[in-house]
């Protein structure tokens, strides 16, 4: 994320630049990295310490807002401070800790900095989704391929969801399945990856699955769902979705799953 102006600081009336002084979040969310930098600088040693047990509304820590905003310098300076490691796995109000917020907006060096302190990188928020997952679904390849070094679980729930790559994600596919993810484990939802490219209108992903091994078998219905899936791709996905699954039709051979498949005339089609 660009640095602001430092001309933020200038603009400021001298009533507005004092309460920015009794608020040390504003201080972090409105200025650039080195303003913020000298602004925790300056701070006394025990007021810095009071800082630390601080939440705002959404029951952040200063350490927070420092991850979400990129200010690597003060995440350096919080993490020496904390000796009790209060804010390096902290949550706020939804679950979030640091590393969610760094992973999201793709500061590899503050997650670096926030794992070499303690920072747990399988941590799940409320929702019991990890930083993995938010680096994967915003398209971070970096991000993502730091936080697997870092010893991130490919295999959790929502890490499943993302190898449907429902944004178009097929690096990010390949490096989940690369670097250990199964590709036909069901989500929360009960459902595959391959099951979510479909929905997703991926074709890519749906053709890059397929011909990585992706199989039916593993949906908790293959016959009722690998139905639905037909009807779906066929009104809605391209041909070369159906061209894959017909070259590769022998992964299919799975009870009733192929009988389903090949049930559909248009698929033998010299058309298709």
């Amino acid at each position: 994320m660009a640095d602001k102006s430092d001309s933020s600081n200038e603009s400021k009336s001298p009533e507005e630049s004092e309460e920015e002084e009794k608020n040390p979040f504003t201080v972090l969310q409105e200025n650039s990295s080195r303003n913020a930098t000298r602004y925790i600088k300056s701070l006394p040693k025990s007021q810095l310490l009071e800082f630390i047990s601080l939440r705002n509304s959404w029951g952040r820590s200063l350490l927070h807002v420092a991850a979400a905003m990129g200010h690597l310098d003060v995440v350096e300076i919080l993490v020496e401070a904390d000796s009790l490691k209060e804010m390096i796995n902290g949550k706020d109000n939804s679950g979030w800790a640091p590393i969610h917020l760094a992973s999201y907006n793709g500061y590899i060096d503050i997650i670096d900095v926030l794992v070499a302190n303690g920072a747990d990188v399988n941590l799940k928020n409320a929702c019991g989704r990890t930083a993995l997952y938010y680096a994967t679904t915003s398209g971070r390849m970096n991000t993502a391929e730091s936080l697997i070094a870092c010893g991130a679980d490919v295999n959790t729930q929502d890490e499943v969801q993302n190898l449907s790559t429902g944004k178009g994600y097929i690096n990010l596919c390949e490096l989940l399945l690369n670097s250990g993810a199964r590709i036909d484990t069901l989500d929360k939802t009960k459902e595959s990856p391959l099951v979510h490219a479909f929905f997703c209108k991926q074709i890519a992903a749906v053709v890059y699955l397929i011909r990585k091994g992706a199989v039916w078998s593993t949906l908790d219905d293959p016959d009722e769902k690998l139905q639905s899936l037909l009807d779906h791709a066929h009104e809605d996905l391209s041909k070369p979705v159906w061209a894959v699954v017909r070259e590769l039709g022998m992964m299919y051979d799975q009870p009733g799953a192929r009988a389903s498949l090949y049930s559909r005339p248009w698929l033998h089609s010299k058309d298709v």
